[in-house]
């Protein structure tokens, strides 16, 4: 057990937990290129346990819509800082640039109904020692419809501050014209094969679409584990007739990495999966101190359970996790030896994978161990230590990386018809490692 220190105010971490992302990172994995735009990772936001649940009749957990069918996204939010907020928010469908700009279609040509609309379901917490109000919203409200297929994004803003947004949320629209056949297995690349994994994808069209040149009308991508900051564009090798083949090039090839770590706060009762004890502190606000990590670099493939980076609000034997689940600060301890050079980060999909001050550990003299406390709500989460050194952001020293750990991949097919001016998001497949 560690030697006691204060433990951090609440108000500090808050304010941590609410600083906005800074500057656009670039790809974890070596060898991506052409990455999708920055913004269809989760940005920075004022606002703490962002989900976007998917429809119930969709296996994917992508947040995707199939156009014209009859399907919603419910969007959630906290606002953990004591005030009322009037909001609203407008949906755009983008181009894939790096600046996520509009595509120029005028807001008729992509939805049917009326834009720009309020949040109208908040709730306030109930019985939570931290307060907190619960926003939701579906996409799209029931008098809206979406009109073509793509990337979009639901900017969130105050309604007197239209123009200074809060949280934007990307989400995906998808017309099934594609046929994707994809498999995964260890890299071809004898010297690298015990370590990563690589991809195999053909795209088969429908019959109709037009193409000129294979390289521009057709944008494939792929991503691992949901997590944005991996996806890359695949090249193509080849193609017969109306079939394209993305296979045998170095984007398709992925680190398998290692497992997620992660630790289990549904209850607040008793200590769960990862967690070493439960304290309150003075003002009554819960802190969870997790177990000692240290890096796994030198270790073998231990087969264990997790949820592929993401994570799960929920609090045990309730009904109404959303508003009834409480905030704990969650403390981070990691042995490994310091340099001044170097800087570790907890990363997953809670936090969008960030790299800032808000997901940093830092090196405590005293314990000799890096830590640091972030403020989550009450769930089941993964994640993983990413270190920043000379090399540049690589997760392999904490993680390890193995070609046997079971990831998740979604491969996304974008087309541009010769003379449109948007590119239509015509196929989604998702394969896993273990099927």
């Amino acid at each position: 057990m560690h030697k006691s220190f204060p433990i951090l105010p609440l108000c500090r971490g808050l304010i941590a937990g609410m600083a906005f992302l800074s500057a656009a990172l670039n790809a974890q994995t070596p060898g991506t290129s052409s990455a999708l735009p920055t913004e269809l990772q989760w940005p920075g936001t004022v606002f703490k346990s962002v989900t976007v649940t998917p429809p119930e009749a969709s296996t994917l957990v992508l947040p995707m819509l199939e156009l014209g069918a009859d399907q919603q996204l419910k969007v959630g939010f906290d606002d953990v800082a004591d005030r009322d907020l009037n909001l609203r928010y407008r949906l755009t469908l983008c181009q894939l640039d790096a600046s996520f700009s509009p595509t120029g279609l005028n807001e008729i040509e992509y939805i049917d109904g009326q834009n720009a609309l309020y949040v109208e379901s908040s709730e306030l917490s109930m019985a939570t020692r931290v307060n907190y109000a619960h926003y939701e919203f579906n996409i799209p409200a029931d008098y809206q419809k979406l009109k073509k297929s793509g990337l979009y994004k639901a900017e969130i803003y105050d309604a007197d501050a239209p123009d200074r947004v809060l949280l934007t949320v990307p989400f995906l629209v998808c017309e099934p014209l594609a046929n994707i056949s994809a498999s995964v297995f260890p890299s071809k690349n004898v010297a690298e094969r015990i370590r990563r994994q690589q991809l195999a994808v053909d795209v088969r069209l429908t019959d109709g679409l037009r193409l000129v040149s294979p390289e521009q009308s057709l944008k494939v991508y792929a991503v691992q584990n949901l997590n944005w900051r991996t996806a890359r564009r695949l090249p193509l090798q080849y193609s017969t007739g109306n079939t394209y083949y993305y296979q045998d090039k170095p984007e398709l090839v992925f680190d398998g990495l290692n497992e997620f770590r992660n630790f289990d706060i549904r209850s607040l009762d008793y200590a769960g999966r990862g967690v070493q004890r439960l304290e309150l502190d003075a003002v009554g606000v819960w802190h969870a101190f997790l177990y000692d990590q240290a890096s796994r670099l030198g270790d073998s493939y231990i087969q264990t359970d997790d949820i592929d980076g993401r994570f799960v609000i929920k609090l045990n034997h309730s009904q109404n996790s959303e508003t009834e689940a409480d905030y704990a600060h969650v403390h981070f301890f990691f042995n490994y030896p310091f340099h001044p050079d170097q800087k570790l980060y907890v990363t997953g999909d809670f936090n969008n994978w960030r790299t800032d001050d808000a997901s940093r550990l830092y090196y405590d003299g005293d314990l000799n161990l890096y830590t640091t406390a972030l403020v989550l709500k009450q769930g089941f989460y993964d994640y993983m230590v990413l270190l920043e050194n000379a090399q540049g952001k690589q997760y392999v020293p904490m993680e390890n990386n193995f070609q046997e750990t079971e990831n998740d991949y979604y491969i996304l097919v974008f087309y541009r018809e010769p003379g449109g001016r948007h590119d239509r998001l015509i196929g989604v497949q998702q394969l896993n490692t273990r099927e």
